[in-house]
């Protein structure tokens, strides 16, 4: 077996060969590899995947987004991992646990770690080099009803009960349309649309995101967020995405940057919502003290517009704001999102606030 690993520089040029891009799979999509390349907060040392090769044929992958923290105003480099991936046939040969170790050694012991698959979080777990930095409290609200979506997950033969749930979908979301209109006539909110941050709005993150923050997102990481997305906008899946493992098209996927004001027109808020395949979340939010209301507003009216069927929020002031008169769901449950942190990072865990978006999240 071969290990090869790619920094900045390195992965830039190892894109533009066909080579890279053939055979049955590939370790990353050419513009997830892109994104990759250009995070600011990358310098052209850091690594950003490492591949492991048996008999010249792909058989494991991992990929790290370089990032860092602050402990007061002292910063601390470290990395996110932001995919893991081993052939089937090989997932008792050790070729994870070989290419986690060489990750840990390049970053020095300092990585985090969410959204892994439930077979990667035991390998992750089963290491005892981390431990749990929070736990994401996200809530998921049903807005719209689409049973053929939610059950063939579980599933594939619901697909032939197709035509029933429709009609059970149309009968139950229109039982439900007078509830939401009801609502609809409170959120008179203003807000506008912007393309990137720019100065107006960063000037208000950098005055109300709080400083114990974890990541701190500065106007150049988000403008990189929204510019180099890992989710490109499909109708059907190209040859590049079945042989990428991870998710890299979808139907529907696009950010939405909102500048949120008050009925003085008064800048109160800054809002990221991420939409993909309908499905609406808030990866990104900074807004003044005792907005929560307008702000939530937003929130449900941007849901409404967008005919958005599953909205997740995380914050707990705009989840106790939305259970306070502004609940239009259907149906509501709650989920856990750990964050892993290796414990050579040697931060105070108790001292930092989360969004939804941290890590990469915000990109899936």
């Amino acid at each position: 077996m071969e290990i090869f690993q790619y920094n900045r520089i390195q992965l830039k040029k190892e894109i533009e060969k066909e080579s890279f891009f053939r055979g049955e799979r590939i370790p990353i999509s050419k513009h997830r590899a892109i994104s990759h390349i250009n995070n600011p907060r990358a310098n052209d040392e850091d690594i950003l995947l490492i591949i492991a090769k048996e008999d010249s044929s792909l058989v494991g992958y991992i990929g790290v987004i370089p990032d860092y923290t602050y402990s007061g105003e002292e910063r601390i480099k470290f990395g996110w991992i932001s995919c893991w991936w081993i052939d089937e046939n090989q997932r008792k040969s050790g070729i994870g646990a070989k290419l986690l170790l060489k990750l840990l050694k390049e970053y020095k012991f300092r990585i985090c770690g969410v959204n892994f698959s439930p077979e990667a979080e035991k390998v992750f777990i089963a290491t005892k080099m981390f431990n749990t930095l929070t736990k994401i409290e996200n809530r998921n609200y049903i807005i719209r009803l689409d049973l053929l979506d939610l059950l063939k997950r579980k599933s594939y033969y619901v697909t032939y009960l197709k035509l029933p749930l429709k009609a059970l979908d149309i009968f139950i979301n229109s039982l439900y349309s007078i509830k939401r209109l009801n609502i609809r006539k409170k959120l008179t909110t203003k807000y506008e649309v912007i393309d990137r941050v720019d100065d107006k709005s960063y000037n208000f993150i950098r005055k109300y995101q709080p400083k114990n923050q974890f990541l701190r997102r500065e106007k150049d990481e988000l403008n990189w967020i929204i510019s180099y997305p890992w989710i490109i906008e499909r109708g059907e899946k190209n040859n590049e995405d079945l042989k990428y493992y991870f998710s890299s098209s979808s139907k529907q996927f696009k950010y939405k940057l909102l500048n949120i004001y008050d009925y003085n027109n008064e800048l109160i808020g800054v809002t990221l919502l991420k939409l993909r395949d309908f499905n609406m979340s808030v990866p990104f939010s900074v807004y003044k003290p005792k907005s929560e209301t307008i702000i939530a507003k937003t929130i449900i009216k941007e849901s409404i517009l967008n005919s958005i069927k599953i909205v997740t929020i995380s914050d707990s002031k705009i989840k106790d704001e939305i259970s306070n008169g502004l609940d239009i769901s259907i149906k509501s449950w709650d989920r856990s999102k750990p964050i892993y942190y290796s414990k050579m990072i040697g931060i105070d865990k108790n001292r930092y606030s989360f969004q939804d978006g941290d890590g990469d999240s915000i990109f899936t």
